[in-house]
């Protein structure tokens, strides 16, 4: 079971994590922040739980969310000083970047790499997603103040290649597959996300363009030809880097570029 008091106490007073909202199962933690951040919870809210029944990826994709494995969790975030609702597109960068932090401080001999929008590799194989959403209270009354954002991550902490879908044995992985020698707990990780996600997010404003240079350099897909799937249909180019806002800069086939904000899905072109 998670110790989730170990947790809570770790980041007692903390601007992310003062508050756990604890489950042993639910459908989606992100389900679950949606519902609370309507209800007027407050910035800085963690939603975790030991399993979920109906967790979620991008595009409704399912997430297999086995017990006593891995880490499930949604941040719920309000705007404020540090994050003003047009900067929320940067966000999925910012966890990315605070989950890759966060894997090499627990287990120093990894290298974690961004595979954008959403996902975390380590080789090439995935070990953590995320999920970001967006809503507003009930109350209706509109307005920036009550305007939210959750962001859910999902990391595969303990899973061996036997808890794995046989869909998903052969693209993913998990920290403790891919390093077996070190033994990191599934609290030690989220302690230390939850960390490095409330130093980012004062950079998100005008310190947002240093880190780039940092996720850049972690990139899964810069440099590489790419195949990616859009509302408009399958497209194909070569990846050049990231623009302000963290979306994928690409160099079509007529030799043109573009930014792409979001994609159904993208891959590297075989």
């Amino acid at each position: 079971m998670l110790d989730h008091r170990r947790i809570s106490r770790s980041l007692a007073g903390a601007s992310i994590g003062h508050q756990i909202d604890y489950h042993s199962s639910l459908t989606s933690t992100n389900d679950r922040a949606l519902a609370l951040a309507r209800q007027g919870y407050p910035h800085g809210l963690v939603v975790l739980a030991d399993s979920q029944t109906a967790g979620r990826g991008r595009r409704g994709n399912d997430w297999e969310s086995p017990a006593g494995l891995n880490l499930y969790m949604t941040v719920l975030l309000r705007p404020g000083r540090d994050l003003s609702v047009p900067r929320w597109p940067r966000l999925t960068t910012l966890i990315a970047l605070a989950l890759c932090r966060a894997i090499e401080e627990e287990i120093p001999e990894l290298q974690a790499l961004i595979k954008w929008p959403n996902d975390i590799y380590l080789g090439d194989r995935k070990v953590a997603g995320i999920l970001a959403e967006s809503g507003q209270e009930n109350d209706g009354v509109g307005g920036e103040g009550s305007r939210f954002v959750v962001l859910g991550t999902g990391v595969n902490v303990h899973a061996r290649p036997e808890d794995l879908s046989a869909e998903l044995r052969a693209r993913a992985t998990s920290l403790a597959t891919a390093a077996p020698r070190f033994a990191c707990s599934r609290e030690a990780v989220a302690i230390s996300y939850l960390r490095h996600l409330a130093a980012l997010l004062p950079e998100i404003e005008s310190g947002f363009g240093v880190l780039l240079g940092e996720v850049s350099t972690r990139s899964w897909l810069l440099g590489r030809d790419v195949v990616w799937n859009s509302e408009s249909g399958a497209h194909s180019g070569h990846a050049l880097g990231l623009d302000s806002d963290g979306q994928l800069r690409v160099r079509l086939p007529d030799g043109s570029e573009q930014s792409l904000g979001s994609v159904e899905s993208i891959r590297i072109r075989e």
